[in-house]
């Protein structure tokens, strides 16, 4: 009877509403931009999307601007960034290299309202950069 309990509750405490798991990334990407040479193509989805203040995980699609391939084996750093307040993150994001041009960051930082960049750069076969840009509530 214990053990049907907590499974009620594990039932009851979990968002299923949209049939996603917990960190996903569907839909559509909430930025689609060329890097600053325009070597590359960037896409970036959040999660939860759409961004909430608090700690967010974000996936980066880096595509090869002249063939639309997927682009691995980059080394990829990101800095969070709230340039109408000259500041950053005290969190250092953690990137991973997923495959399929996908990187996902982690543990960003956007611990208040307001406009953030993401200042990303790429160094490897290609180098370039990118500063999406996204507005947290």
């Amino acid at each position: 009877m214990k053990g049907i309990a907590i499974a009620l509750l594990i039932a009851a405490c979990s968002d299923v509403s949209s049939g996603e798991p917990p960190g996903s990334f569907q839909g559509p990407a909430l930025v689609s931009m060329p890097t600053d040479l325009g070597r590359l193509v960037v896409e970036m989805r959040t999660a939860p999307s759409p961004v909430i203040r608090g700690n967010t995980s974000v996936e980066l699609t880096v595509h090869d601007a002249a063939t639309g391939a997927a682009v691995d084996g980059l080394s990829v750093a990101v800095v969070p960034w709230m340039a109408s307040h000259a500041h950053g993150s005290s969190i250092v994001p953690i990137v991973t290299a997923e495959g399929g041009g996908r990187y996902l960051v982690s543990n960003v930082g956007f611990f208040m309202p307001g406009t953030w960049q993401l200042r990303t750069t790429f160094e490897g076969t290609i180098s370039d950069r990118v500063a999406p840009t996204v507005d947290v509530p």
